[in-house]
């Protein structure tokens, strides 16, 4: 991917780099032969992989057991008062998981979860409880897990607390030429509360000796029914291709694309679809209501400077739109234009039915072009009709993936995100993104030496589809980094949440909290959040994990926001597994609830 202007998501990254490639060499996932090749090195692979179907020797279901040793609480506590619900956790939120401290069967150790998307319905859950769902990347299932899955969903169904009653990898589904694609995480979720579906979407690739691959992105959907079922989603790990396809009895293939060749020992990457999104127009009636819209980014090695040509290798952004029961959704349409380094979409509604996609645009002066679209509905199948994309502003400071942070190793960028909420007669738009506090460019002779010591995280109003005002000043005044901003509407009071990491309590700006700003209904634009609050007490070490260590924390984390009470998904660190009989702390998805 070095041709590319626009990086790639986290989760790929990681696959090619030394620990990536130490994981998949160890990994008994079909995948890991061909993952290892497009890295550049012959598989030594040894392991043998179980089918997408079954697990030798292992029920459907494995029951929730060997609870993991406790979390070990940091010491850093907030300066300000907290509205954090204390049956999800005041610490650290609740670890979102089942996975034992020995190991989900199939799994040799305890394994990473990261990159969190999260939503949820009040009230729909068993007895009055609320329903909700989360995503993340999931490293058990290169190991045998989860179907061979490495992306999870995890459901809370019944309590007031925040506890998982089940959990599994988002089923396998063939591509069109009838071979399974495995998941690869990157996911995100929604619910239609209308109509009470389910969505998963995440990355999908094949491949296989004398096969060259298939790339694609899926949707994988299930009911409300199903999913407070104990029938079809039974308590719980489902570890099977077939337990999990019980629980989501629905997907669909987007985008399929020959993802390489391999002739005679050499690999030529042809096209990858990274980073989707998706969002569900909830509306009852209208143009487009119910429609499910998903975007990604497509990476073309078949153009440009990858083929020696003094021309860009492009990178571009998709939209389709599914049916809600996603038995027929649109061919995908480019809404980036002629940009060539487009990365990092995320799709919305407006309350009135309009179709938005965020993105950034990727420059060779190391700028990052914020563009923001606009599409008029139709219903599924039919296309959207797009306009093109507006320049949002000129991220100037912008982090730029690989050793962005001063203080931390992992992978942080620049990736805009936006939601709507209606102000009295009009609709209001609000981006975030994360940048350098100060110029983080700095000449060293004829050279350019990178160093941002502050990242933060700035914003962008919009009323009407009018141009966009950007404010000058960070979302939040605290000292050191904040980065991986989420923003979620709650349309019931119109209050906006945005969710972040912050390191303002650790004076070497490395350990992390949980934050959430928020926007208070009825404020006159240029609007920015009345008040912040720390979600998380203790804080957390990013690079405690035996398998990432600090090189990967996920591209991002996730927040939900309905009926006064916000649910946040995130990764936190504080929970140990047992290595040989040692504990380690290890990465873990979490969740927390903010009432307000």
């Amino acid at each position: 991917f070095d041709k590319f202007r626009a990086p790639v998501s986290g989760t790929i990254a990681f696959l090619f780099s030394e620990r990536g490639k130490a994981l998949l060499r160890a990994s008994s996932h079909p995948m890991a032969p061909l993952l290892l090749r497009m890295a550049g090195e012959q598989s030594a692979v040894t392991g043998v992989a179980p089918s997408a179907g079954a697990l030798p020797g292992a029920p459907d279901v494995l029951p929730s057991y060997r609870p993991r040793q406790t979390g070990i609480p940091q010491g850093i506590m907030p300066s300000s008062p907290l509205t954090v619900n204390s049956g999800c956790g005041t610490s650290w939120g609740t670890r979102f998981n089942l996975e034992p401290a020995l190991g989900t069967v199939g799994a040799p150790i305890a394994l990473p979860q990261n990159e969190e998307t999260i939503d949820a319905l009040v009230g729909r859950g068993l007895s009055g409880a609320d329903l909700v769902v989360e995503g993340a990347n999931d490293y058990r299932g290169f190991f045998g897990a989860l179907g061979n899955s490495a992306t999870g969903y995890y459901v809370h169904r019944s309590g007031t607390n925040c506890a998982t009653q089940f959990e599994g990898g988002a089923p396998s589904i063939n591509d069109p030429l009838g071979h399974p694609l495995f998941g690869f995480g990157d996911p995100v979720v929604a619910i239609d509360p209308t109509r009470s579906t389910v969505f998963e979407a995440d990355a999908r690739f094949n491949g296989q000796p004398l096969f060259p691959g298939t790339t694609a992105i899926t949707v994988q959907r299930t009911t409300v029914s199903n999913l407070i079922s104990i029938t079809a989603c039974p308590d719980g790990t489902h570890n099977t291709n077939a337990a999990a396809r019980t629980c989501w009895p629905t997907g669909k293939v987007l985008n399929p694309l020959p993802m390489m060749t391999d002739f005679d020992g050499i690999t030529q990457l042809l096209y990858v679809n990274d980073k989707p999104h998706m969002t569900v127009d909830g509306r009852a009636s209208g143009t487009g209501a119910g429609n499910v819209y998903v975007t990604a980014t497509e990476f073309d090695f078949l153009t440009g400077a990858e083929l020696g040509l003094e021309i860009p290798t492009p990178s571009r952004i998709w939209l389709v739109s599914c049916k809600n029961d996603v038995s027929a959704c649109s061919a995908p349409i480019i809404v980036s234009g002629s940009d060539t380094g487009a990365q990092f979409s995320h799709v919305s509604v407006r309350p009135d039915g309009i179709v938005t996609v965020s993105y950034g645009d990727f420059n060779p002066d190391l700028s990052v072009d914020i563009k923001f679209v606009s599409c008029n509905p139709a219903n599924a199948p039919a296309t959207p009709s797009c306009s093109p994309a507006v320049l949002v502003t000129t991220e100037t400071n912008p982090l730029l993936g690989e050793h962005s942070l001063s203080s931390n190793d992992f992978r942080v960028s620049t990736y805009p995100k936006h939601d709507h909420r209606t102000n009295g007669a009009n609709i209001e738009t609000f981006m975030v993104w994360e940048r350098c506090h100060v110029n983080p460019f700095i000449t060293v002779g004829f050279n350019i030496y990178y160093v941002c010591p502050k990242s933060d995280i700035r914003m962008a109003e919009s009323v009407n589809g009018a141009p966009f005002t950007v404010p000058t000043t960070p979302i939040d005044s605290a000292a050191k980094d904040q980065f991986f901003p989420w923003i979620k509407t709650d349309r019931t009071t119109n209050t906006v949440n945005i969710a972040y990491y912050t390191a303002e309590a650790d004076y070497f700006s490395h350990r992390l909290q949980v934050k959430l700003a928020q926007i208070n209904p009825l404020g006159t634009p240029p609007e920015l959040p009345a008040g912040t609050t720390i979600i998380t007490l203790s804080a957390d070490d990013p690079a405690a994990d035996p398998a990432l260590g600090d090189s990967f924390f996920g591209d991002y984390i996730g927040v939900t926001s309905v009926a006064h009470r916000a649910y946040l998904g995130f990764t936190y660190n504080v929970y140990f597994g047992s290595y040989g009989g040692t504990g380690h702390a290890e990465q873990n998805n979490h969740v927390a609830r903010f009432d307000y």
